[in-house]
């Protein structure tokens, strides 16, 4: 199976798994509050320059401003590296986004996007690609005490064919207001 049939099962997996019905889910209003987040997880390309790696990893910081339990705007800055062989790809992105929940339960399907740019450097070649970037991504999030949010996502990034490397990462994370 190709890497890009295993982004998109993982990212169909994620969305369907977030849609079922939360029986007996508890509604609570929110108000609008201002949040910052940290999230971690894996990274796999899905289009790689000559290397042996098949996975990396990384992580985002959100900084954002949730109008209610469904919307919210958040800035996500994130930091990849894949490395192998002696040849390293390290992926930074800066991305505001618009995330939408569906249903304002304890535990809801979401979606995100946005548009941004990803800068890209790549050793030992030492050369910088910088392109517009759109997340396309979907997960799941379950309230936590105090308002914060526990999630688990994944992003297909539409990026420029001028980047030696794409990639489908798949994190798990959360949020807090304050």
């Amino acid at each position: 199976m190709s890497r890009k049939r295993i982004a998109a099962a993982t990212l169909a997996f994620v969305a369907l798994f977030g849609l079922a019905p939360q029986p007996g889910a508890a509604q609570e209003s929110h108000q609008a509050s201002w949040f910052a987040g940290i999230a971690s997880g894996w990274y796999f390309p899905t289009k790689k320059w000559t290397s042996s790696y098949t996975l990396g990893g990384g992580g985002s910081f959100l900084v954002g401003y949730a109008k209610n339990d469904r919307w919210a705007a958040q800035l996500d800055a994130n930091m990849w590296l894949c490395s192998g062989n002696g040849i390293d790809s390290w992926d930074i992105k800066v991305i505001p986004e618009v995330t939408h929940a569906f249903g304002g339960g304890a535990v809801a399907p979401f979606a995100l996007t946005g548009v941004g740019v990803e800068y890209q450097r790549l050793y030992p070649a030492k050369t910088a690609i910088v392109a517009a970037v759109v997340p396309l991504g979907a997960g799941v999030q379950w309230r936590m005490n105090g308002g914060g949010r526990f999630f688990i996502e994944g992003i297909y990034y539409i990026a420029s064919d001028r980047l030696a490397a794409h990639d489908f990462p798949l994190l798990a994370g959360f949020r807090v207001p304050f």
